[in-house]
């Protein structure tokens, strides 16, 4: 039988361990050997499984699709996440149409998991665990970035392009920072004067913006009339930063004053509005639920004490206007759904041995991450000790110690923040490894016991989407629970093969 093999990394500490490239194509090469496979083609990957571009990754998608095209072939690669860190990976469901179609098989070798046309449900399963986990391991180090942007922005530093009418600068000592722009300034600040006398429109301001040699700075093309109406509504120029709809304040020069900025909000809304005041309610299908006539959301609302959905028909083509209360959701999916994602006991048994070899996996590469930071911060605590010894025997100036210490305690400040990261990574990592495990054994009984952001939290889990209509609800699953679902409906677990037994 023939065989295509794939190595692949995305960090440096990872060409650096035992998941270099290298030391997977020795894994694969000899479980090909140790199987009788034919190796065709291999392929060494240096690229980010979890980014939407994956060129490198779809040209070997099409080699696999060629060479297919006449007899079986095993895909083979060290584990499911070398595979994707996605598992919404629009090249999961075309590898997946390819093992129902028998043209490939997916073999992961330190997974010991084989993924063909004909693998049971438990098998299928557990794969759809490692996808996952793969999947939220990942996320995990998304929160950690966003969380470090959040500590910037709540600090009231702004961490990319300034803003038209302010520049990107750095200080003497290095830190970036932001100042007025000499040249745009006076200009940005007569256009809101301008427009807040009421005798400006959009269009008029254009004009006006254009005639004063306002230009974009990546184009230097005049400001088009999109660009002067975000302008106008940016709370930058008076002190605050928006981000995601969460005002801080930051710690630049102000261009105007907040009560010329609310004269201009309130001439170009025709009344004072804040959309930051109020928070939306917490409801449990928010985010999740879509019309199934127009695919637009359904957004909920309460009156008199009950929770409604309606489509929002943003597109402005429904014509059923599905509306419906919130009840109808769970009693025509929710309620079905989630009591049937009750494992045979057999099943949470092979759960558990597999989370306990993740568990096991990403142990090592915590500890060893752990400690080659806090190895780097030994080593930097000592040399700042040294350099103490001699400022105070004069061997170096007090200007020259100063530079020094700043450097290092910047670097010991960077080590801290990624030992924080690495902790907060494992803490996430453990929390979703629990709760689908949780969800295996009592799901339905969880859902009963949550609050309302809790069930919604829960619901994300489970549900990839829900498309309502005033007869029925119509829901898709993330994996594994599909798989669960499925088979519980069906009755047909069945155990999976040896992981050396070729189907």
């Amino acid at each position: 039988m023939k065989a295509l093999i794939i190595a692949r990394v995305s960090t440096p500490e990872q060409k650096e361990a035992n998941n270099s490239l290298p030391a997977q194509l020795k894994r694969l090469k000899t479980y090909c050997k140790h199987n009788n496979l034919d190796i065709v083609a291999e392929y060494s990957i240096d690229e980010s499984a979890y980014k939407t571009k994956r060129k490198t990754f779809d040209k070997i998608i099409e080699k696999i699709e060629e060479i297919s095209q006449y007899e079986t072939i095993v895909v083979c690669l060290d584990k499911v996440d070398r595979l994707t860190r996605n598992v919404f990976d629009k090249r999961i469901a075309k590898l997946s149409q390819l093992v129902d179609t028998e043209r490939i098989e997916l073999h992961f070798v330190s997974d010991n998991t084989v993924i063909n046309r004909d693998s049971p449900a438990s098998q299928k399963f557990q794969y759809g665990i490692s996808l996952n986990l793969a999947k939220y391991y990942s996320d995990a180090i998304s929160d950690n970035v966003k969380r470090a942007f959040e500590n910037m922005y709540s600090t009231g530093r702004w961490i990319t392009k300034a803003p038209i009418g302010y520049k990107n600068t750095k200080k003497e000592d290095g830190t970036k920072w932001i100042v007025p722009d000499p040249e745009y300034a006076e200009i940005v600040i007569k256009l809101f004067k301008e427009y807040a006398t009421n005798r400006y429109s959009l269009s008029k301001l254009r004009k006006l913006a254009k005639t004063e040699g306002l230009r974009n700075r990546k184009s230097g093309k005049p400001l088009s009339r999109s660009q002067i109406a975000y302008m106008l509504n940016n709370p930058f120029y008076y002190g605050y930063m928006r981000v995601k709809n969460n005002l801080y304040k930051h710690n630049y020069y102000p261009l105007i004053s907040k009560e010329l900025f609310d004269r201009v909000q309130q001439i170009k809304h025709k009344k004072t509005t804040n959309p930051y005041k109020n928070m939306s309610k917490p409801f449990i299908f928010k985010g999740l639920a879509r019309c199934a006539e127009c695919g637009c959301s359904i957004s909920f609302y309460t009156q008199k004490g009950h929770v409604y959905g309606r489509c929002t028909n943003y597109k402005g083509i429904c014509e059923s206007h599905p509306h419906v209360r919130e009840n109808f959701i769970e009693d025509n999916a929710v309620k079905d759904v989630l009591e049937h994602l009750s494992l045979p006991e057999e099943m949470i048994n092979d759960v558990i041995e597999r989370l306990k070899q993740s568990h096991k996996e990403k142990t090592i590469y915590y500890n060893t991450q752990v400690r080659r930071l806090q190895t780097e911060k030994n080593k930097i605590t000592d040399e700042m000790d040294k350099a103490m010894a001699k400022f105070i025997n004069d061997s170096i100036t007090k200007e020259m110690f100063d530079n020094f210490v700043d450097k290092k305690q910047h670097r010991l400040k960077e080590i801290e923040q990624r030992i924080t990261k690495l902790s907060e990574m494992n803490r996430d990592y453990y929390f979703v490894a629990s709760t689908i495990l949780s969800l295996s054994k009592r799901a339905y009984d969880i859902y009963n016991k949550a609050n309302t952001e809790k069930k919604n939290e829960l619901l994300k889990l489970v549900f990839a989407n829900l498309e309502i209509s005033k007869e029925n609800v119509v829901f898709t699953l993330n994996k594994p629970f599909d798989v669960i679902y499925e088979t519980q409906k069906t009755n047909k677990w069945l155990r999976g093969l040896d992981s050396n037994q070729q189907p």
